[in-house]
Formats: C-alpha cells, sequence, structure tokens
C-alpha cells in the first residue's frame, strides 16, 4: 500500500512523534522487556498461518504477565479518544490514519514519560465479535481504579 504524502499531510506527521510497536510477541519475558525498553504498543498476531501466531490463551496469559509489571513499575495506562470519524467521513485514508494517530500520541504524551505500553492485535478474516472480545481480555486488569481508562 502506498500512500502520497501532500506538503500539508507530510508537515502533519513531521509533528507528530514516531509511536513504537513491537509486534509478533509470544512470551511473557519478550513482552515485560519490550515494555521495559520503552516500546509504546505491544503487538498480538492472531493469524494462524503466521509464524509468530499466538492463541487467545497464551496471549491472555501474556497480556497478564505484562499487566502486573505495570502495576509493579506504577505505570499510566494512556486513556485513548473516543474513535474519531469513520474512514469515509475522511477526505483520504492518510488524513483518517494521522488523525488517528495524534489521538494515541496525545494519550501517550498525556502520561509524562510514565505511560503503560498499549496492547495491540493483529488478525486477518477474523469475525468482529473475536477482535473484541480480544480487545476486552487485553483491558487493564490489576491496575489501581484511578487508572482505569474515562
Amino acid at each position: 500500500l502506498g500512500i502520497s504524502l501532500t506538503p500539508e499531510s507530510s508537515r502533519e506527521m513531521a509533528e507528530t512523534r514516531t509511536l513504537v510497536k513491537v509486534c509478533g510477541l509470544n512470551s511473557a519475558e519478550a513482552a515485560c522487556h519490550a515494555a521495559a525498553s520503552g516500546a509504546d504498543m505491544l503487538g498480538f498476531i492472531f493469524v494462524k498461518k503466521s509464524a509468530r501466531y499466538i492463541t487467545p490463551e497464551a496471549a491472555v496469559e501474556i497480556v497478564g504477565a505484562v499487566d502486573k509489571w505495570i502495576q509493579e513499575n506504577k505505570k499510566e495506562t494512556p486513556s485513548l479518544p473516543q474513535q474519531g470519524a469513520e474512514r469515509g467521513e475522511a477526505k483520504d485514508a492518510a488524513s483518517w490514519y494521522t488523525s488517528q494517530a495524534k489521538g494515541v500520541v496525545a494519550a501517550i504524551e498525556k502520561c509524562k514519560g510514565n505511560a503503560a505500553p498499549l496492547k495491540v492485535g493483529v488478525f486477518m478474516n477474523h469475525s468482529a465479535e473475536f477482535m473484541n472480545e480480544m480487545a476486552k481480555k487485553s483491558q487493564p486488569r490489576h491496575h489501581p481504579a484511578s487508572w482505569k481508562r474515562a
């Protein structure tokens, strides 16, 4: 997929810091190491034909270990904004992705260097129900009440 950038979208992207996602994690040790190294996002691959595929059950275990690390290190879970405009409402794909990235960056920056990594999944031909279930299972479980999403 190629996206051509206009001078306007290039400036917008230059104002947005680079997010670091470590993807294909398949062990608690690797996920906690990525978190400790400052990853903004931890990625789990639910595509069975991928060499980095992880079962939903293993992902839940790893997320539990990461949540424990987050609690022990007193990291703050970024409070993500409500989803922005639907992709069809945006003037083009690049502007939609840029607006979404800005919202994530702003939420991370509100944590002032103490943000817990977000957990993300890679899916292919999964049902919305499966993806929503995995999202629910990746929510913070060990955090104090004050750290819950707004």
